[in-house]
């Protein structure tokens, strides 16, 4: 996702730097976006002191984004806006990590980051007035279609796509059509460019979980809980693309 919000941004226009650990992932990044030439690549926040935006887009674990968070917290100008790139956490939450929470901002991008047009604004309730309408004519500059939503659990897109799936993967537990014909059936009856078992396979079957995890826990409803079919592929480490198996094999 990270490499994908940095090919976003892939203009002169723009001195980007990606910050990220050093290791295997971090490689693969840089073999990546090697061509791109307004970007550099850092292991510390120290670049972070002349930034004026900081995009998050890390696991989906609200621990690990409260340390990163108030990490930057102490590199960044006053002024600099920091967004998250969460799909599943509270914005407000997290902005409470940030030292000023009202230049805190959701930025939901969608996988792949660079080819999928849509980024969802997320505004809470201490946010800045102004902020939202500079990161929207920020995103419409690069060429993406912004939607504004406050707060709420799953935003607009994986509040009803994480219904939709979770319909799938019931019908299919239950044996009342195929994941290849409950796939077709999307792609044909509704226009989706996929279906969802080829969706998740390419997101990742340990992101979806991650995602639907999050949704029970703060739903609290059975309608929301993780369908057991994920919780065992997972397990066996069935992840999808990246593992070359998961409900299809790659």
């Amino acid at each position: 996702m990270a490499t994908g919000i940095a090919r976003c941004f892939n203009s002169g226009d723009f001195k980007l730097t990606l910050i990220g650990r050093e290791g295997a992932s971090f490689t693969k990044a840089k073999e990546k976006l090697k061509d791109q030439a307004n970007l550099t690549f850092e292991t510390d926040f120290e670049s972070c002191r002349d930034a004026d935006l900081v995009i998050e887009s890390i696991v989906e674990d609200i621990d690990i984004k409260k340390a990163m968070l108030e990490a930057v917290s102490n590199y960044t100008p006053d002024n600099a806006i920091v967004a998250t790139n969460t799909s599943t956490l509270s914005v407000a939450e997290l902005s409470k990590f940030y030292k000023r929470p009202e230049l805190f901002i959701g930025m939901h991008f969608f996988v792949p980051a660079h080819i999928m047009k849509l980024v969802e604004i997320i505004v809470h309730d201490t946010i800045d007035a102004g902020i939202s309408h500079k990161i929207q004519e920020l995103l419409n500059f690069i060429g993406k279609t912004t939607v504004v939503c406050k707060d709420s659990v799953g935003f607009i897109v994986n509040r009803i796509f994480c219904a939709l799936l979770n319909e799938a993967l019931s019908l299919y537990e239950k044996g009342v059509a195929s994941k290849e014909d409950i796939d077709l059936a999307l792609k044909t009856g509704l226009n989706h460019p996929m279906g969802p078992f080829e969706l998740m396979d390419l997101i990742g079957l340990d992101t979806v979980k991650t995602s639907a995890d999050s949704f029970y826990r703060q739903l609290k409803t059975d309608a929301w809980k993780t369908p057991d079919v994920i919780n065992v592929m997972v397990k066996r480490g069935e992840l999808g693309r990246k593992t070359k198996k998961g409900f299809y094999a790659y």
